[in-house]
């Protein structure tokens, strides 16, 4: 694929995905004109979207040979681009609405054991944090963006060591058969019965909010108690 592109020789920082509003691409082409004078450095853009056309419209502009831009391609070709590049970017505009964003674009990365560049804030950057499988940045912000590119473009061992990060945190986080076990724990300890009697003891002396007490000290075990059937609830039938 690198020989294809014509990337062979370059680092390879690769934006692969829909070209939407929402991602602010604009902060990428700064970034690429920042970078314009390092040869080694190349940004590859692939995909379609609202705001391709006017994208395509800049780059021609600014006239930045150091980004090649390709329509969207078929699907099972997204492995490929992976693998061309040295480091993926993972962009967003900055507002409230994307912090509790989970893009699908970061776990793409972490399967093709690639460091990410990822500028969204919130949840998204806890995940890249904890999983130390990538760089962030502010979003919107292209100075961090390019200067995050020629850090990485400059340190090949940081890249493989990222990469590597991101795969095997996926492996062991966000493999669909472990989170199924997971949710699995979940529904199991949600489904176990609570006695009546015991439950609304409780509640009469500490109170409680979803099945947690809200305040004071954790409630003694007392023994059991059945309620005595009531003649005509049906209780006991």
């Amino acid at each position: 694929m690198r020989e294809e592109l014509g990337l062979n020789g370059h680092f390879v920082a690769s934006y692969v995905g829909t070209l939407g509003m929402a991602h602010g691409l604009e902060t990428l082409l700064d970034a690429a004109f920042e970078l314009r004078a390092h040869d080694d450095i190349r940004f590859l853009i692939v995909g379609n979207g609202a705001d391709r056309e006017r994208l395509a419209i800049e780059h021609r502009k600014r006239d930045l040979p150091n980004v090649l831009m390709l329509e969207g391609q078929p699907h099972e070709r997204m492995p490929e681009f992976l693998a061309a590049s040295d480091a993926c970017l993972v962009l967003l505009r900055r507002t409230d609405v994307f912090k509790t964003v989970l893009p699908s674009k970061i776990f793409e990365a972490m399967g093709a054991a690639r460091p990410i560049i990822l500028g969204v804030e919130g949840e998204a950057e806890a995940v890249v944090r904890e999983g130390d499988c990538g760089v962030v940045v502010e979003p919107e912000n292209s100075a961090q963006l390019a200067a995050a590119v020629r850090r990485l473009a400059m340190n090949p061992e940081l890249c493989t060591r990222l990469g590597e990060n991101g795969r095997s945190f996926a492996d062991r986080c966000f493999d669909r058969d472990v989170l199924a076990g997971r949710y699995a724990e979940i529904l199991t300890e949600l489904c176990r019965p609570v006695p009546r009697p015991a439950f609304r003891r409780r509640v009469a002396r500490y109170g409680v909010a979803g099945g947690e007490v809200r305040g004071g000290a954790p409630p003694q075990r007392e023994p059991e108690v059945e309620e005595p059937a009531v003649p005509g609830s049906g209780a006991g039938d």
